[in-house]
């Protein structure tokens, strides 16, 4: 991994950490384990209800704050371009060019997820962590995190607030797609809607725009934070990002001088 996506990693998770607090990082990881990850049993909308909950306990997040809505990939493919592959979206609703429901009834921030039965139930919850992201960075008017490069971000809070272990192993073993092509914001109607995509290539998806080396880079950088030189939970990631863990600890480690 080059210097400059250390670097970029690096300052990223000073910001979040500068605007979050670091107690965020001593927060328990989510884990891919049974008492997590709903069932492969039941639709998308059953796991979805099971899963939401969990994933903002792990985020700190009220998730009476989102209303749950669901397309069809007849809805997707309506769409055109891009929007045919999304799994999942966010959008925050305006009125009146202030933050407030629509309605008395309608919630004001909205997380749609994509009817996907044979979908993976840890890439659902993957999808899930990432729309929970971006509520935290756009849905409560976080400042400095919604400009060219919030989509990268977004991946990076994943790992900040506690489900980056999620987004690694679901980047882990998908070939990398370009970043045109991958997770990406886009307007829609009368709502700021950030979306977000699984794109295609040759018959294989791959989710995010950060890559396995910069996701595993960014867990050695939440490790060092937490004082975790060898985090009990490196089980759980899948080999690759795991591999880039251990390399991104042996790394701060060197270059802090870094001693048992």
């Amino acid at each position: 991994m080059s210097t400059a996506d250390r670097d970029w990693i690096e300052l990223w998770y000073q910001r979040l950490t500068a605007e979050f607090g670091r107690e965020v990082v001593r927060r328990p990881v989510a884990l891919p384990t049974p008492d997590f990850v709903p069932s492969a049993e039941g639709g998308t909308e059953a796991r979805t209800r099971i899963a939401l909950p969990r994933v903002c306990a792990v985020m700190d997040v009220d998730p009476d704050r989102f209303e749950i809505t669901f397309f069809t990939p007849k809805e997707r493919r309506a769409g055109g371009g891009r929007s045919r592959h999304r799994v999942g979206e966010y959008a925050r609703h305006y009125r009146a060019s202030k933050l407030a429901p629509v309605d008395g009834t309608r919630k004001a921030e909205t997380i749609g997820v994509a009817v996907d039965d044979t979908c993976p139930p840890v890439t659902l919850v993957a999808t899930l962590g990432h729309e929970v992201a971006h509520a935290r960075l756009l849905g409560e008017r976080r400042g400095g995190f919604d400009g060219p490069e919030h989509e990268n971000i977004t991946d990076l809070a994943t790992v900040f607030f506690g489900m980056g272990v999620f987004t690694a192993n679901t980047n882990a073993g998908f070939t990398r797609a370009s970043r045109a092509g991958a997770w990406a914001a886009a307007p829609l109607g009368d709502f700021d809607d950030n979306t977000l995509n699984g794109v295609h290539y040759f018959g294989v998806r791959r989710l995010g725009y950060l890559g396995v080396a910069q996701l595993g880079y960014a867990l050695a950088c939440h490790c060092w934070l937490r004082g975790e030189l060898d985090p009990p939970w490196a089980r759980y990631v899948a080999a690759e990002p795991r591999a880039a863990l251990h390399q991104g600890i042996a790394y701060l480690r060197h270059r802090t001088g870094h001693h048992d």
